[in-house]
């Protein structure tokens, strides 16, 4: 993807236009396709600037260096993304996922306007424990990037969500309880081991 300033000579003078070139896969080469409209150089004269071919000229060469770093930025984040996955717990996911506890814990969020699902942070949780228990922060940026699902989770909302399950800790218990506490207990014990859920692993 690349820009450049189109000068078309009409009746009225001449228009400029930032076009952007790209690769289409129906014409298997290159297409491009106005980006921005900027108006007839007379106006844009009349608006204040004083060459808008020259002044164009540079913004598009800005614009281009900008797609240039964000190119090379994604490229480096690809190259430097680790393919390693942990699969070791998909039967844990199985069963977990045959209880359908999401259903518990989502009504329990109800009331507390999440921007993310209490029960993807337990999953999440549940499985980072028994690959590699870690603190909530080597949790976030080592272990949960390499988990075979994508859960999306920031640091913040793994603090904001332990301490609400803390404090509702003896209803999601119950939860578990009622489905399968004895599986699932040694792991919550390992989550909420303290009656102040932000110093766990901090």
């Amino acid at each position: 993807m690349a820009y450049f300033l189109k000068k078309s000579k009409q009746k009225r003078g001449v228009y400029l236009q930032i076009y952007e070139s790209f690769y289409s896969r129906t014409k298997k080469g290159t297409a491009h396709k106005s980006f921005q409209t900027l108006g007839y150089v007379q106006d844009l004269i009349k608006a204040g600037i004083p060459d808008p071919i020259a002044h164009y000229t540079e913004v598009v060469k800005q614009m281009n260096i900008e797609a240039k770093r964000i190119r090379e930025e994604n490229k480096a984040k690809q190259i430097g993304a680790s393919p390693e996955r942990h699969l070791g717990y998909f039967l844990l996911h199985s069963i977990y996922d045959s209880l359908h506890v999401s259903n518990y814990l989502d009504l329990m969020q109800s009331v507390r306007g999440f921007r993310f699902k209490l029960s993807d942070l337990m999953e999440a949780l549940i499985y980072s424990r028994v690959i590699d228990p870690r603190s909530k922060s080597k949790t976030c940026y080592d272990i949960l990037p390499k988990l075979y699902e994508s859960y999306g989770l920031t640091y913040d909302q793994i603090l904001d969500g332990v301490e609400y399950m803390g404090h509702e800790y003896e209803k999601i218990i119950e939860i578990f309880n009622h489905v399968f506490c004895k599986f699932f207990f040694p792991v919550f014990a390992n989550i909420f081991c303290s009656s102040t859920p932000r110093e766990i692993y901090v």
